[in-house]
């Protein structure tokens, strides 16, 4: 008996074992999972393909991903853990760019303790990023995303499930450090933003919470550069600017301004029914130029429909 406490006293001060690894990741690798680690930088076919790491990669793992166009998106199948997270991080100056087809460059649905560093997102038909259904702790950061045709949510933190109608909401997530422009569409009407919270799905209520929006630059949203919506989320240190310059009026719109280009809002704040926005802090932004919208009486600098609000020293 006294062994056997023994054993067990010495199970607790012994360090767990970390399995962590380093791997490298590029857009032509076929090495297996086993094969394509170790400190020393792999490259081409001796790396692993993005596929073969969203599989594997697990708590405390850091794929690298060597430069050139991905075929996949970033949709890891394991969430890492308090400390441990999963990184998939650029590679030195190399870029590594997502562009055309797929769902989103970044996909994260039920995971969290995930961070993305360093890539890049360009001419996407689908979402720049997806973060719903329970997905918290994640990081996206020092990353450009640049020109998505989406119609709506082209970045989005929520609790929505794409595969049924469960709702979980996701917190706590931080993106920071990045850029992101020229998302959505303006013909006659308006569509496109980065946005925390779905509003009501179905009845239930997104109360996505605890989010931090920081130290990126927003321009050129179709609808508007960015749309706050949950609960207790932080807006802060960001610059937006929406101005007439990028969406080329069509002609036959409500509006028509005299620069021959529509802008929009830089900042909405929008309350999608009762106690479905309140308690968010907006602060320290800067806040450049909102443009004549195809289809409303005007743009703003922000636009607040929350409630609870604290908004100050923008």
């Amino acid at each position: 008996m006294k062994k056997l406490i023994l054993s067990l006293i010495l199970l607790l001060l012994i360090p767990s074992i970390s399995f962590a690894a380093t791997k490298w990741v590029s857009p032509t690798g076929a090495a297996t999972w086993a094969n394509c680690g170790g400190e020393t930088p792999l490259e081409g076919a001796a790396a692993c393909s993005l596929a073969t790491a969203n599989s594997n990669a697990a708590a405390g793992d850091v794929v690298n991903m060597r430069g050139g166009t991905y075929g996949v998106e970033i949709n890891p199948s394991n969430s890492g853990t308090s400390g441990n997270v999963i990184t998939f991080q650029k590679y030195l100056n190399e870029v590594p760019l997502f562009t055309g087809t797929g769902y989103a460059a970044i996909f994260l649905q039920a995971k969290s303790y995930i961070k993305i560093d360093g890539v890049k997102g360009s001419n996407i038909t689908g979402r720049f990023f997806f973060i719903g259904n329970g997905s918290s702790y994640n990081e996206i950061t020092g990353s450009t995303f640049e020109l998505a045709s989406g119609t709506f949510s082209l970045g989005i933190i929520t609790c929505f499930n794409t595969a049924s109608s469960v709702c979980n909401p996701s917190n706590h997530n931080w993106i920071h450090n990045n850029t992101f422009s020229k998302y959505g569409s303006v013909d006659c009407n308006d569509n496109g933003t980065i946005r925390i919270s779905s509003g009501i799905l179905g009845g239930m209520t997104d109360t996505s919470s605890y989010n931090t929006i920081e130290n990126n630059v927003f321009s050129y949203g179709g609808h508007d550069g960015f749309d706050l919506g949950g609960f207790r989320n932080v807006i802060r240190n960001n610059v937006f600017h929406n101005e007439e310059a990028y969406y080329s009026d069509p002609g036959g719109c409500t509006n028509s301004p005299t620069s021959g280009y529509f802008g929009n809002r830089n900042l909405i704040v929008t309350n999608y029914g009762a106690n479905t926005t309140q308690y968010n802090l907006i602060e320290g932004n800067r806040l450049g130029h909102a443009g004549t919208p195809p289809d409303d009486d005007g743009a703003f600098g922000i636009e607040n429909a929350g409630e609870y609000m604290i908004i100050r020293h923008n």
